[in-house]
């Protein structure tokens, strides 16, 4: 029997865990791809990250890293 992953709706998670409107436009959400991160740094998310323009990361204040899978499914790496 395949084994089934469990599915998330990330609007939802964060309000149940106290984000309202306002804290979640000061959200960004990354979504790299299996193929840039496998060229760049496999293992090294972090260091990858950290190569990113400072423009990247401006005006919020979490920031949601998540690897692109098939359609438009992602697999979340963290929390900055």
């Amino acid at each position: 029997m395949p084994s089934k992953e469990a599915v998330f709706n990330l609007s939802v998670i964060l309000e149940q865990a106290g984000f309202d409107a306002k804290a979640r436009r000061r959200i960004k959400l990354l979504r790299h791809t299996q193929k840039s991160l496998k060229e760049a740094y496999p293992d090294y998310i972090e260091y990858y990250q950290a190569e990113q323009k400072p423009s990247t990361f401006q005006n919020c204040d979490y920031v949601f890293s998540f690897i692109g899978e098939e359609g438009n499914s992602a697999r979340f790496l963290g929390c900055y």
